[in-house]
């Protein structure tokens, strides 16, 4: 049912949270994996001024899609 199909999913990203906090990677077996990356601190542009400026050091979530899901998009 719509239900169940939407406590499932709510669950499925509770843990998908839980892990990357974790663990810091999260397997999807067939479908890929989510992980942290640790981005260091870097120098870019304003691109509306052109002014240099300093981006802060920061995490950021990657995803790695798997075998099953990387052939279903390429029709394999």
């Amino acid at each position: 049912s719509k239900q169940e199909a939407d406590r499932i999913f709510v669950a499925v990203l509770k843990a998908l949270k839980y892990g990357l906090q974790k663990d810091r990677r999260f397997i999807l077996v067939g479908f890929g994996t989510f992980m942290v990356k640790d981005v260091p601190a870097y120098s870019g542009r304003n691109p509306a001024t052109g002014e240099k400026i300093s981006i802060a050091a920061s995490r950021r979530v990657l995803f790695r899609p798997g075998l099953e899901l990387k052939n279903l998009l390429n029709d394999k």
